[in-house]
């Protein structure tokens, strides 16, 4: 059950990422901000792109490095700050992008999704006496 879940985070983890990757040009950002400088756009961009790579390993650790994440400390603690993000960017969406202006409640919902999927396999763990953080 635990490495199905965080496969499925996984591959929610690669998805999330290469469409952030892709956000640039879908929505037009350069062009949103031409009276902004330069700078702005360059750094709006790369970090962009750093969060990016950030969640392209949280997948790929969870995919290809499941038991790790399972059976070290090191892995229960990687597991564990993957959820913190995802939580952390779910209580952003309604706190700052107020869930009904444009829709944000389902990538509200969808941050949840992912913190549980690395969540619960921790919790399992926690509750069997093999996860010890």
């Amino acid at each position: 059950m635990s490495r199905v879940l965080l496969f499925a985070g996984g591959l929610l983890n690669f998805a999330l990422a290469l469409f952030k990757i892709a956000m640039p040009y879908i929505f037009h950002w350069r062009e949103a901000m031409e009276s902004g400088a330069a700078s702005m756009w360059s750094t709006l961009f790369a970090e962009n792109l750093a969060i990016s790579m950030l969640i392209l390993f949280y997948g790929y650790i969870s995919i290809f490095q499941w038991q790790e994440l399972l059976t070290t400390g090191l892995g229960k603690v990687v597991m564990l700050s993957i959820s913190t993000l995802f939580v952390y960017r779910a209580v952003v969406e309604v706190l700052v992008y107020k869930i009904g202006v444009d829709g944000a409640w389902w990538r509200g919902i969808l941050f949840l999704f992912i913190a549980l999927f690395c969540l619960v396999p921790l919790l399992r763990g926690i509750r069997t006496g093999w996860a010890v953080l």
